[in-house]
């Protein structure tokens, strides 16, 4: 919980002039109230440059508070916006060490909408994943030559 915090982020250490090259320090939030009840699902929306960002920085005690109060009950989990997914199967990406459990992983594939693009792979669940998540539309693509040359991108 939040009542009236403000933070800000961290400057760096002084370079050898003695000045801070970076403008951390010209971005602030200020006066913020918040508060996400537990158990339930807290989504934050905004437009782009809103301080979407920041304000889960903040939550997660990256940015320094300058005033107001700041409490956080239990724990808070935070999952970044870019997919970090290895070079191996779809499956094993989705599956990511853990025992495969059929029902668990089919659910996984039903909630992240991922039925439609497994069944146009011509290895299914199989195909292996490249660098940042691209799939090569010779290996993507089952009924759609006129595609080939192309490349997919996979996010889970």
């Amino acid at each position: 919980m939040k009542k009236n915090a403000t933070f800000r982020w961290e400057a760096k250490e002084p370079n050898s002039t003695g000045t801070n090259d970076d403008n951390s320090d010209d971005f602030s939030l200020q006066n913020i109230s918040f508060s996400a009840k537990k158990g339930k699902l807290t989504a934050i929306i905004g437009d782009t440059g809103s301080g979407k960002s920041s304000l889960l920085a903040a939550l997660l005690g990256q940015m320094k508070l300058i005033q107001g109060d700041f409490k956080v009950q239990g724990s808070v989990s935070y999952v970044p916006q870019e997919a970090w997914l290895l070079n191996m199967s779809l499956r094993d990406n989705i599956v990511f060490g853990s025992e495969y459990d059929v029902k668990a992983y089919a659910k996984t594939i039903k909630v992240c909408a991922l039925t439609r693009d497994i069944d146009l792979m011509s290895d299914g669940d199989r195909t292996e994943i490249g660098e940042r998540g691209l799939i090569s539309s010779q290996l993507y693509i089952k009924h759609k030559p006129s595609l080939s040359g192309r490349s997919f991108k996979v996010s889970i």
